[in-house]
């Protein structure tokens, strides 16, 4: 803990996605234990230093089956206070911002439903996935008991609607507006400045001379924390610590060490940060993402084409099935199959909605693999092939949805 009168707050942040286009199907359990694991492990060698770590619900759910010890580790951590449980995009790891409102919702319904159940925990914070942001999302968080969000700064010092955005602004919370009335607190990931050293410590490239940069960088913010309010944010998805980091861990280890001797530093989670230091500014946000090297959504929509087709056909022939079905109940016919069958045709939808799917096709994901580019494209195809198949499974199960409900009138 910083002795400082005004110490600088430092997060560390983890957002665990097991459908990353990184990994295949049949790598998921390979990239718990020797990605997921490792990382966690860390956090023992260094008590002081804190994450907040975000999952989606189908990684809740693969994480289960695959390494339920790992689900215990992760708790033991929230216990003692050294993680806290944030929960990530939705059922699955899904393009918000492009998706229909109702599609957004049931992400987060079920998604936390999962949550609750694996975790054990309400969480109160949202990682927006590929730091996306809209108009909308303050009043669905909100309505789904999620009390604040974080996204990357990116879009906060790009956004259109604020006149000025001054440094020391990307490091404080705000609120962010939306639709209705609504707002929510943001806390900023800092991907602007600090993120790109932090990829060079982890590749191994002249770790010792980026560790000292990043302190550097560390100590011109400091000059600028007058108020003790500032909070640098540090992190990435973890499935990339198994292929990007060749030492597997041992460059992040001495980023950590280094990290302990800033004496002006104060170890928080994002909720304990927010406790302390509530937003004084109220803004609008860019509608973007804040990942993508300057591409916008055209990362998520150039490429995927026929599998956002088949997902809208998918979800028209949903819809056509949910008011069938809602005129055969009122006309007393029997439809609990037919719910049944819709809900499983609704779960798929949602698997099919995954943003790595579709990122696969695009140029800054081939270039951002460059590292590893035979693990790219297995984990690529793997993840495209699976939402082709839930989108197709989908439309079937909505039409059998309909054939359940012919015949089965109730007598009375």
């Amino acid at each position: 803990m910083s002795s400082e009168k005004n110490p600088l707050n430092f997060e560390t942040f983890w957002n665990f996605n097991l459908q990353a286009s990184s990994i295949s199907l049949e790598e998921e359990k390979d990239v718990i234990e020797k990605g997921y694991k490792p990382l966690i492990m860390l956090y023992d060698k260094h008590p002081s230093i804190k994450a907040d770590v975000a999952f989606t619900g189908y990684t809740s759910i693969r994480i289960a089956e695959h390494a339920p010890e790992f689900v215990d580790v992760i708790k033991s951590g929230v216990k003692r206070r050294q993680f806290n449980l944030m929960f990530s995009a939705g059922y699955a790891h899904a393009m918000v911002s492009l998706l229909p409102y109702e599609d957004v919702r049931l992400q987060l319904e079920r998604g936390l439903d999962i949550h609750r159940r694996i975790w054990g925990s309400n969480p109160e914070g949202y990682h927006c996935p590929e730091g996306q942001f809209d108009f909308t999302l303050p009043k669905l968080l909100t309505e789904v008991g999620v009390k604040w969000a974080e996204t990357g700064d990116i879009i906060y010092k790009e956004s259109p609607f604020e006149e000025y955005v001054s440094e020391e602004d990307l490091y404080r919370a705000v609120y962010a507006t939306g639709i209705e009335g609504s707002k929510i607190p943001i806390v900023f990931s800092s991907r602007s400045r600090f993120k790109p050293v932090f990829l060079r410590i982890l590749r191994h490239e002249n770790v010792t001379a980026n560790i000292k940069e990043f302190i550097r960088m560390m100590d011109e913010l400091q000059k600028l924390n007058e108020n003790g309010d500032l909070i640098i944010s540090i992190g990435m998805d973890p499935e990339l610590i198994h292929y990007m980091d060749p030492d597997k861990g041992f460059a992040l280890d001495r980023f950590m060490t280094a990290l302990e001797k800033v004496s002006y530093l104060k170890f928080v989670t994002f909720d304990e940060y927010l406790r302390t230091h509530k937003p004084s500014k109220t803004v609008s946000l860019k509608t973007t993402p804040s990942s993508g090297a300057g591409m916008a959504f055209d990362v998520w929509l150039k490429g995927s084409e026929k599998l956002d087709t088949l997902c809208n056909r998918a979800r028209e022939q949903i819809h056509i099935a949910e008011s069938i079905i809602m005129l055969a109940e009122k006309l007393g016919f029997n439809v609990s199959k037919a719910k049944t069958l819709l809900d499983q045709a609704w779960d798929h939808l949602l698997l099919s909605e995954d943003s790595d799917a579709r990122s696969a096709a695009s140029v800054f994901r081939r270039e951002f693999f460059m590292f590893n580019m035979g693990t790219f494209y297995k984990g690529a195809t793997s993840r495209s092939m699976a939402a082709y198949e839930n989108a197709l499974k989908a439309l079937e199960l909505s039409k059998e949805a309909i054939a359940a409900i012919e015949g089965k009138q109730e007598c009375d």
